[in-house]
């Protein structure tokens, strides 16, 4: 019984973690804000994984039940408490919030993901000695400019957390 418990949450927050490394922003649960951050999912799934992680090497160990549900319930918690606390400090200093640098206006870019359907793309820019990628997309004035254009392109603006760029 323990051991289906354990390797479930394990699962589960195997599942979830991977999809958030690979969904990136897809994954981006800032709606979950404050003390509310305890319950996104994204914590949830890594509380969950270490449950389960730590419940199952007890369990392979053969640590005694009461010492694998204790360690395990102890890691789950402190992981799911961690990674809320981590994640609200990020979000409070703006730490990954790179796009609202208003030094970036005018910064010179290149385009390395031309402009999807929805009419955003990404570019590469060096700031500070870092190369950065930003979501990108066309100003109203160049709508109906050529991609090749923007081989070379300027930021004009930040509009909803993306560049809006202009040809060089």
């Amino acid at each position: 019984m323990t051991f289906t418990i354990f390797a479930t949450a394990a699962v589960f927050g195997l599942l979830f973690v991977g999809w958030g490394m690979l969904a990136g922003d897809g994954f981006h649960d800032a709606d979950h804000g404050g003390e509310w951050a305890l319950f996104s999912l994204r914590t949830l799934a890594f509380g969950s994984l270490a449950f389960g992680a730590m419940g199952l090497l007890g369990y392979y160990a053969r640590w005694p039940s009461p010492v694998t549900v204790g360690v395990a319930a102890l890691s789950g918690i402190g992981v799911w408490f961690g990674v809320a606390a981590l994640f609200r400090y990020l979000r409070r200093s703006q730490s990954g919030a790179l796009i609202a640098d208003a030094s970036w206006l005018g910064s010179e870019a290149e385009l390395v993901m031309p402009f999807g359907r929805d009419g955003v793309g990404r570019i590469s820019l060096t700031h500070g000695g870092q190369v950065i990628e930003l979501a990108a997309r066309r100003a109203a004035s160049h709508e109906t400019t050529p991609v090749a254009s923007f081989r070379r392109c300027r930021i004009d603006d930040v509009e909803d957390n993306t560049a809006v760029v202009v040809p060089l």
